[in-house]
């Protein structure tokens, strides 16, 4: 386990380290096992004594991109906070209901002194709440803890927000836009943004009730988030498809927005 070492100075850390009642809300009931953590790869991710790797469930913190270089904005502020909260006291992991992903990581919700880690990191916006199903325990509360950050334009919502049209690359982003086109197939609903970005939805995350909202909101302003794909150089001239695509298999990835949001 790593060992604690001198605590540091800044106000920024010591809020988090001392507020507990901050993190108790979105800490599981059961399933709760002691863990030791060797390392601290980045902003959700951990490695264990016994060698495995764990990526932290509800949350996508800023890439480090430690090959490169050139980490994203308020990558290495997650980092440093994750560090710390780690070497403050005790870890229990929860795995999920999918409890490892195609990196053979393990996926469980990470509680360190009986806090939420994923919701220390959302609460000071030092990430974003996601939710992979079928792993949805705790995705309302996850949210509910980025809605503050938010509200208070903390780190990555400063600048996160784009609209669909401004897209130059793939990864993760917090898109919105307009509905211009509506496709579907037995197993997708496609919603083209702005006639920039295609949405493609998984029918079977969504309710009947949400189908038929979706096949209704042609002019609609739409809020969505994920791993958008930047497909252009694989798509012919001319091709009707959009060169950035965004899979959603998830309900709470997406919203219709109004103009409060704005």
């Amino acid at each position: 386990m790593l060992k604690l070492k001198k605590a540091l100075s800044s106000a920024f850390f010591v809020v988090w380290i001392s507020a507990n009642s901050v993190f108790a809300a979105c800490v599981p009931d059961s399933g709760l096992k002691p863990v030791a953590i060797t390392k601290v790869v980045d902003g959700d991710t951990v490695r264990l004594a016994n060698g495995r790797s764990v990526r932290l469930l509800g949350i996508n913190t800023p890439e480090l991109n430690q090959r490169t270089g050139n980490p994203e904005p308020y990558a290495k502020e997650a980092h440093q906070l994750l560090q710390t909260l780690v070497r403050a006291g005790d870890a229990e992991l929860a795995l999920g209901v999918d409890s490892q992903d195609r990196y053979k990581r393990l996926l469980g919700h990470l509680i360190l002194d009986g806090r939420s880690a994923a919701q220390a990191l959302l609460e000071r916006g030092l990430g974003w709440a996601v939710v992979i199903e079928p792993n949805i325990a705790q995705a309302d509360c996850l949210l509910a803890a980025e809605s503050r950050a938010r509200a208070l334009r903390l780190g990555v919502w400063k600048t996160t927000e784009m609209q669909a049209a401004e897209l130059e690359k793939g990864g993760f982003a917090v898109v919105r836009g307009t509905v211009s086109r509506i496709d579907a197939t037995p197993k997708y609903i496609y919603l083209e943004l702005d006639d920039y970005l295609a949405l493609r939805l998984t029918r079977k995350h969504f309710s009947p009730k949400q189908v038929v909202s979706f096949g209704q909101a042609l002019g609609r302003e739409v809020e969505a988030r994920g791993w958008v794909i930047d497909r252009r150089a694989k798509l012919d001239a001319g091709s009707r498809y959009k060169g950035f695509l965004l899979p959603l298999g998830s309900q709470w990835h997406i919203r219709f927005t109004t103009t409060q949001d704005k």
